[in-house]
């Protein structure tokens, strides 16, 4: 990592930009983690304004997969009975004590830290982890990773820059901006920089996005780690001098301080960590600007990159602003899976929100009934209103033909029909309706949930979902998603009809990707006709002020940062970048406005009269719907093959370990489905923990709770084969089945040559899911056996990379019948 830190070090230090001094900067070999805590410690007692601290190595996760260690040179892969290393640097129990406390005592005699302003950067793998569950304790930290949680990240050739250091140099550099470079907005440039960037093209481990991560504190959009290149002003050096205090006192917003930098660096086994630290002395300048209010915004998925921009536009405007010119807050935008939202703010579920929002824009107001309808959680909602609209279409490729009364406004149900006559060929996909809320209106209408739609009957709703399971196996989270899964595959991807919104096709219609095209998009894609059903819901995107009863600090402020907010989004600038994104505006009486100038969408393009709302949607309805939908294809075919060998012993117990996540998948079974749970520990085949039927899921757990390792090797190739056997045979008719496979791996990498070809050639031909769940990091690295028996199956491969608790959760949920939420 030496091209890290010196590229990094002569950005921080460019004579035009830079803004530590070069003689303020020192290197510390970090050889053991003792010396790497020590460095640290030493600046955090030095630092009197800014300390910056930037590390780039290995990191490894504790075995639940959730906490974080920086590697040092003498780190080693012991491990104590709670799975935690007991030679590296802990994130949580290392390096947060060190940056929690604000301008207090360090703990040691006669010292006071005395940093005003921390800010960490991390360049490693698993990076985001740090991220979970972070508290500051009330100082002014900012954190940036490098990549989300539980993934990993390529390390570079060897020759050059780490590919997010790369980019970071690039952006601190800033050789085209004439404006600082504050936290804030380097962490949303950094953002932007890996968009589109994916497992593919990166090289990280998993088939998803490569997001870097960041948690600002309220002042990140002072703080200033460059400066920006300044015009001449004259040939005086005590002009130019002042010219530049008052451009870096005005984005500031506090007296500017010269910095300077400790730079401890560390040798992680054959690569090198570094971690630096800076600190900002006063220079003079002007008045302080207060720290803005900090607010959260949980969002829908299919419409976060909207709300982004709306948001974008607002913290930079004038409603925005005070009357010294100071940011009055500051907004988070981040999103949720639809039933976690409504799980989140009606009982106080953490599922997979990552924070308590101050305002929540789901897809669907009834959405928000859900959530307000009872519970248990200590969220008050207030509804405020939509703020934009986006009507349901089906989107038919062009290739497909349509004849004029195809084209003209019918219930979904008859254009289905009539779609389906005329292109027998056809399939009609959505997105996960427990996702968003565009594919759980589409699904309220298919199933008859709401008394102005034409239900479908019962045999045709099977074959629909039949099919869609047939097609794409994961259903796509979002509708984005789907449309980019469609691009992969070109003869699926002309004769699907999709139900998306229509902001949506509209985006993957636009002719350039500056206009905001996805980058996934193809002529295909952009190449579609919307029928527009009479009785599919229209998504409402309402405004919903969150407030938390235990949480009354700032109430006044937080409240009055909500109300301009509202303003905003409702306001006619932030109503033009909705609608320039594909959305239709708020008309007279909060109801939905034809298209007008400015948007994709073209004039033609009206929906039916009567329009149906969300608004008119019952909380009940949809609740009823989605537990249809775990029902639409039957009861359920489970088989978990839970590998009980000598060397699982360290990954049975404890959260996130292979007993707890095999128990808490359970809850996505119901009475109705079938499932067994079996040892596998032994050459001869396998043993029942709960043989293969019907189950009491408390007594299914029950019997979990007693089974322990044995002091055997695991078989797992002819428990595979015993598995794929049962599963097949009759009578299995058109019911769902599932392989879980939860092992260590220890035992599967021993499957080789012709076992392992004859292996995945049977899990090809049987064409029933394997979710392999790998308790080991890397478990599911391209070319292994855990990777190539999921992805011949056309099931899932689950390791460290991912929340792996909620994905398998999720698996069976597709499976099973247990309780929707």
């Amino acid at each position: 990592m030496k091209h890290n830190l010196a590229e990094l070090r002569e950005a921080l230090t460019d004579e035009r930009t830079g803004v530590f001094r070069k003689d303020r900067v020192e290197t510390v070999p970090a050889t053991s983690c003792d010396t790497f805590l020590r460095a640290l410690r030493r600046a955090t007692e030095k630092t009197t304004g800014l300390l910056l601290v930037y590390y780039s190595g290995h990191a490894w996760l504790s075995t639940d997969g959730h906490e974080l260690f920086l590697t040092a040179g003498n780190s080693d892969a012991g491990t104590d009975p709670g799975g935690r290393y007991l030679n590296a640097v802990s994130w949580q129990r290392d390096v947060c004590p060190l940056l929690r406390t604000r301008r207090t005592w360090t703990g040691l005699p006669g010292r006071r830290r005395r940093a005003k302003h921390i800010v960490v950067v991390l360049d490693c793998c698993y990076a985001g982890n740090a991220l979970s569950g972070f508290d500051p304790g009330g100082a002014s930290v900012s954190v940036l990773t490098a990549v989300q949680s539980r993934r990993m990240i390529p390390s570079g050739s060897g020759d050059e820059c780490t590919p997010y250091t790369r980019k970071l140099v690039e952006l601190l550099r800033n050789r085209d901006r004439d404006e600082p470079v504050t936290v804030a907005w380097l962490a949303g440039a950094l953002f932007a920089a890996f968009q589109g960037v994916t497992t593919f093209s990166s090289g990280t481990t998993v088939g998803d996005r490569w997001c870097p991560q960041s948690r600002l504190s309220r002042d990140a959009h002072h703080v200033v780690l460059a400066r920006g290149e300044e015009p001449q002003r004259g040939p005086s050096l005590r002009e130019r001098a002042k010219e530049r205090a008052r451009v870096l006192a005005r984005w500031c917003g506090r007296n500017v301080r010269r910095p300077a930098a400790v730079v401890p660096a560390a040798v992680a086994l054959a690569l090198a960590a570094v971690a630096l630290v800076g600190f900002l002395r006063p220079l003079g300048g002007s008045a302080d600007c207060p720290s803005p209010l900090e607010l959260r915004l949980l969002a829908d998925a299919d419409a976060r990159p909207a709300v982004q921009k709306v948001v974008d536009g607002f913290l930079d405007s004038g409603g925005n602003k005070d009357d010294d010119g100071c940011r009055s807050s500051g907004v988070t935008v981040y999103e949720a899976k639809s039933t976690d939202a409504v799980e989140f703010l009606r009982d106080g579920s953490t599922g997979g929100v990552a924070a308590q929002p101050d305002i929540w824009i789901p897809g669907a107001t009834s959405t928000y009934r859900r959530a307000a309808a009872g519970g248990t959680g200590e969220a008050a909602l207030e509804l405020l209103g939509p703020v934009a609209y986006s009507p349901v279409v089906v989107a038919v490729p062009d290739v497909l033909s349509l004849s004029q009364a195809q084209r003209n406004a019918h219930p979904l149900a008859h254009i289905l029909e009539s779609l389906r006559k005329s292109n027998p060929h056809q399939t009609v996909l959505r997105a996960d309706p427990e996702h968003t809320d565009a594919a759980q209106l589409a699904t309220v209408t298919l199933y008859g949930e709401h008394p102005s739609t034409k239900p479908i009957a019962d045999d045709e709703l099977f074959d629909y979902e039949q099919d869609m399971a047939a097609e794409l196996s994961p259903v796509p989270e979002t509708s984005h998603a789907l449309m980019c899964r469609l691009a992969s595959d070109a003869g699926l991807e002309s004769r699907a009809q999709v139900l998306i919104p229509e902001h949506v096709m509209v985006r993957f219609g636009l002719l350039s990707d500056d206009l905001g095209r996805p980058g996934c998009a193809t002529a295909t894609l952009g190449s579609h006709t919307a029928l527009y059903p009479t009785d599919v819901p229209m998504l409402d995107h309402p405004f919903v002020h969150v407030t938390w009863r235990k949480a009354d600090r700032d109430t006044g402020r937080r409240e009055a940062a909500v109300r301009r907010l509202h303003e905003w989004f409702t306001g006619d600038r932030a109503q033009r970048i909705l609608i320039a994104d594909g959305y239709r505006g708020v008309g007279e009486d909060n109801r939905p406005a034809a298209p007008r100038g400015g948007s994709p969408v073209a004039e033609s393009q009206t929906v039916p009269k009567p329009v149906l709302s969300a608004q008119e949607v019952t909380g009940e309805a949809v609740t009823r719907t989605l537990g249809q939908y775990r029902e639409a294809l039957g009861s359920g075919r489970v088989l978990y093959l839970l590998d009980s060998s000598s060397s699982m012993a360290g990954v049975w117990e404890g959260r996130g370990m292979a007993k707890h996540l095999l128990s808490q998948s359970l809850e996505s079974l119901g009475r109705r489905d079938e499932y067994g749970i079996w040892s596998v520990a032994s050459a001869a085949r396998t043993r029942d923990i709960a043989a293969f039927g019907r189950h009491d899921r408390e007594a299914a757990r029950d019997a979990l709770a007693k089974a322990r390792t044995l002091e055997r090797d695991a078989d797992i190739g002819r428990a595979l084969d015993d598995a794929l056997e049962l599963l097949a045979a009759p009578p299995e008719g058109d019911r769902p089945r599932l392989v879980v496979l939860i092992t260590d791996g220890e035992d599967s990498a021993d499957i080789t040559g012709d076992e392992r070809a004859a292996l995945l050639e049977r899990v090809g031909r049987e064409r029933i899911p394997v979710v392999v769940v790998a308790l080991q990091i890397s478990g599911c690295a391209d070319g292994g056996i855990n990777r190539r028996i999921a992805d011949r199956s056309r099931g899932r491969c689950l390791d460290f990379s991912g929340d792996r608790l909620r994905e398998l959760r999720d698996e069976v949920a597709r499976v099973g019948t247990g309780d929707a939420r």
